[in-house]
């Protein structure tokens, strides 16, 4: 038999990754985890606090337009764009 190791649902972690704005896929990457496992966690986090889901929207816009703003200052900050 595989020795596993169990974790309560949801871990705090990754719910809070989520509400940082990070994806699913990019937490179990982050943690080595499979897809599946962090999304039940995630599904149980967003269960306990209805806002979650919210604040993860509103923090992966952000960093989605920060993404776009630091890309196009670090292309004009090379010497080609004086």
């Amino acid at each position: 038999m595989a020795d596993r190791r169990w974790e309560a649902a949801p871990n705090p972690e990754w719910a809070l990754m989520y509400r940082g704005g990070l994806t699913r896929a990019q937490i179990a990457k982050l943690v080595g985890a499979p897809t599946s496992t962090v999304g039940y966690h995630l599904d149980m986090a967003r269960k306990a606090d209805p806002d979650l889901r919210t604040a993860h929207k509103a923090a992966a816009a952000l960093r989605t337009a920060h993404k776009a703003t630091a890309g196009a200052w670090s292309t004009c900050a090379s010497s080609r764009c004086s």
